[in-house]
Order: structure tokens, then sequence, then C-alpha cells
């Protein structure tokens, strides 16, 4: 079989000064500071990774984005996935290049957009999940909680004004569409507690400005639905670096990257379409000294041996993209831009594989995941609820936070009957039942889809694998808030 290997670099868009890095990190910082600063930690180490002819550029000038641009092409990228940050109440930083590329429509980048759906906080703030930018160059400046910007999901209001803000992209012809489709990837899938409820309302923007939907590839999904999404992204390295085995040198984690390579190719993820990562280099002590990870003993052979595997591993899986990480990740060592150490030979080796990959037939020797059965939904669910159980943690928790004082429950099977003798003594009251079966018996008055529905404060849906359908059934209705009981276990989590 001989199948087109669509290959996106992950692109980075913190090449250009703002005032908040100013603020935070110290005037004039910017990605380049801390590749300029890196110094050897052990022997051997390679660093500074020195851009060739010290191109220190400024994603804000025009030509820097229309030499990448022509690099793209010359080597066989066919697309960016440019990083997008959107915080609470619509707070945005680095949004300039992407800003500045819609405008600029000469400059022929294929381009899509990775919500990177993280708080920014310092190193030390308390908080487990965030982005803490530059370890090495912080200093504790007296912010009470250490975070910068928070990251938070708010209700329709604000998803649309999200959307809209992506709608002039979306609309652009160098915008990378996947069955006419925008795609789009969020980082962080796992962390947005409605994230079905908020695709359905995208889809439905998108429907009615023109467009055939959008197409959403989460990475970080573990409790995510598999139906929710229409492909998750395993995210390489990060995703199998923890898993494997390391050494120390002169007190820097130090991981062999033909070690890490073998796991990126190994790992196969059960359920749905799975897109696989691949990535060019690691070492982020630049950013966090000793703290960091490198990873050693890579070069642009070895690069092109793997590439070539993993190419062959997503052609397998039907998967049309490969996703690699990253085109100017020089902060973190991963970039397929000319360095002085290496010149080109990243980009040429790539190349070579794209081209040996497409001139090849690859056969269906491997034996990859099959779509995870239906009822693996409903037990992991069943199993994560005992777990909250386990620790004592209350459904009526979620309620409680969201001040929802009357509900109704759709769907009147055994996870309905359990969450309403759950709710039984509390705050919150179950005032009717919503199922598509007449007759049914039960202590609430129960109500047809189709009958005129009492006002709640939000409807639960208890029927897995049709929340798509009953969410847009019930908004046509006027239900504003029609949540799936696995966003109420997954926030609960």
């Amino acid at each position: 079989m001989k199948q087109k290997s669509t290959i996106i670099a992950m692109y980075l868009p913190q090449f250009h000064r703002v005032p908040d890095n100013d603020k935070w990190w110290g005037e004039g910082f910017t990605d380049w500071v801390s590749a300029k600063n890196a110094k050897p930690l052990f022997e051997g180490h390679n660093q500074p990774h020195i851009p060739l002819n010290e191109n220190y550029y400024d994603l804000l000038q025009k030509k820097t984005m229309k030499w990448q641009a022509q690099l793209m092409h010359q080597y066989g990228v066919d697309g960016m996935c440019i990083y997008h940050y959107w915080f609470k109440d619509g707070r945005q930083i680095l949004e300039k290049p992407a800003e500045n590329l819609l405008n600029w429509k000469d400059i022929d980048m294929p381009f899509c957009f990775c919500w990177a759906n993280e708080t920014w906080a310092r190193s030390w703030s308390n908080l487990s999940e965030k982005n803490a930018w530059a370890d090495a160059y912080e200093k504790n400046s007296g912010e009470e909680t250490g975070i910068l910007l928070e990251q938070k999901y708010g209700t329709e209001i604000d998803w649309e004004k999200h959307f809209n803000y992506l709608l002039s992209f979306f609309k652009d012809s160098r915008y990378i569409k996947v069955d006419n489709k925008p795609l789009f990837l969020i980082y962080k899938t796992s962390k947005i507690s409605r994230i079905d409820a908020m695709l359905v309302f995208w889809n439905e923007l998108a429907l009615r400005n023109g467009l055939d939907g959008i197409y959403c590839i989460g990475a970080n999904a573990s409790n995510v639905p598999d139906e929710v999404l229409d492909g998750k992204l395993v995210i390489e390295p990060s995703a199998s670096i923890g898993n494997t085995l390391g050494d120390t040198s002169d007190g820097v984690k130090t991981v062999q990257y033909k070690d890490l390579w073998d796991n990126v190719l190994s790992y196969q993820e059960i359920g749905g379409k799975v897109y696989y990562g691949g990535f060019v280099g690691f070492d982020d002590t630049p950013r966090r000294g000793k703290r960091g990870t490198c990873v050693t003993n890579g070069s642009p052979e070895l690069f092109k041996k793997y590439l070539l595997q993993l190419l062959k591993k997503n052609i397998l899986c039907g998967n049309e993209i490969t996703f690699i990480n990253a085109w100017n990740e020089w902060g973190e060592g991963m970039h397929l831009e000319p360095s002085v150490r290496d010149s080109y030979s990243y980009l040429e080796k790539m190349l070579e594989a794209k081209k040996e990959i497409e001139n090849v037939s690859i056969e269906y020797e491997l034996k990859m995941p099959e779509i995870i059965p239906k009822d693996t939904l409903y037990f992991r669910t069943l199993h994560h609820w005992f777990e909250l159980k386990e620790k004592n943690i209350s459904l009526n928790n979620y309620f409680k936070e969201n001040i929802f004082r009357k509900i109704a429950v759709y769907g009147y099977g055994i996870f309905a009957q359990h969450l309403m003798e759950e709710l039984r003594d509390s705050e919150t009251i179950v005032e009717y039942i919503i199922d598509k079966r007449d007759g049914i018996c039960a202590k609430k008055p129960v109500y047809l889809p189709q009958d005129p529905l009492p006002d709640v404060d939000a409807v639960i849906v208890c029927s897995f694998y049709y929340y798509k359908e009953i969410f847009l059934e019930l908004k046509k209705k006027g239900m504003d808030n029609v949540i799936s009981f696995e966003t109420i276990i997954n926030e609960l989590r």
C-alpha cells in the first residue's frame, strides 16, 4: 500500500517580546534568552543550541515567517501546529504571530492551532498542573499564589467568544482541514470538565458559519470518552519519557535517544482513532537548569531511522497525519530549524524519510487495536465512580459547587437510579426523569423527551453513547445545562 504522509510540526510563538514576559522573567525575555544562556551541565552535554548563522529571529518580522514558510516547503513539512493561548475571561498572550500570519496572505504557511490550555504559574506555586515557563529565571516576586495566567473554561458565553476569535483563522484558505473541517488540537483535554458539551456547541457554531464542523484531536485525554473527540494524540516525548529508564550525569537526568524512541514506537493506546507523535530531540535544561532532563546520543541519522518507523505505524493505523515535536522549541532542544551544530541535517533526514515511506508498499503486518467496545466506557465510568466512593467523595460535591439545586435525570437506568439514591438526603433535588421508554414506574415524575419539560438547573444525562444527540435535542427545548454523567465523574476525580 502506498500512502501520502502529512507531517505537521509543533510551532512555538514565544520568540517575540511581550510586556508580561518582561515583567515575569526579566526585560527582553523570549525563549531565545533561555537558549542563549544555556550551559553544558555535564561532560559531552550539547549546550547551547545555536541557530544557524545565529539567526535569533523575531516572529513579529514578516521576513522571519516568510523564511520559515519557504524552509518548510523545501523540506516536506506540510503544516505548522501553532500553540494558541486562551485563558480565563478570554485573556490571551503570544497571539500576534498567528494574527500577523492571518493578515500576511502572501506567506504560504499552512497552519492549525493547538490550544495549550494550562495555567501559567511559578514553579514554587502549589498547583500540581501548570506551565512554569522558565524555572531557571524566576524569583519569588511576591505573588501570593504564584499564578500568572489562570486557565478556566466558563460557560457557553465564554465558549462562543473563543470560537468567534478562532473563526477568522478557521476560514482562512491556509488553515489545515480534515474532512473539510478545521483541525484543532487541545493539549490538556482531560482538564476541560465539559469538553463534550463545549465541542457539540462549537460544532453547532461551525455549521452556522458555513463550516462542516470542527475536527478536534485531544492530547492527554485519558478520561475523555472516545466518541467525544475525532481522535487522540500521543504527544512525544512527554508521553514516554517518564516510562524510559534514565541515568544521572552530574545531577541532571539523562535518557538515551534510542531507548526513548523504542518506547515511543512500541506504545499503543487502546480505543478510538489515535495519532502517534514523534520528536526531534529533547533537553529542557535551558529552562529548568539541573531540574531538567536531557535526551542524549541522538543524531539526524537515528532521527530518520525512527521517523520511518513512526510514519509506517501511523499509516498502519489509518492516520493521515504525523505530528513532530517540534519546529522551533529551542528552549527544550526540539527543533527542526537549522543549527550551527547540525546545519540542515534534521530537515534533510526528515525529507528523506518522507520520500522513502511514500515510495514503498506497506503491508498490514501489524495488528493495531480496534475501537474500544462500548461496554468498556460503561465499566470505566463505573470504576472511576468506585474510586471516588473509596475516597469518600460524593457526587453531591459537584452539584453544590455549581449551585444546582433542582435537576432532572435523562435515562432511567442503573447509573441514574444510584445517582438519585446518592442525592436522596442532599440539598439537590431530582425533580423528574426523562426517558424515551413509555410506562416507566418510578418515584419521580417521568417525561418523554418530546413532552414539555419543567425548568430545572441542569439535566444529567445517564444514557451512555448518545450524549451528543441528547444534548442537541434538549438545547432546542431551551435547556441550558445538559451535562453527561461521565463529565461529573471526571471533574471530581
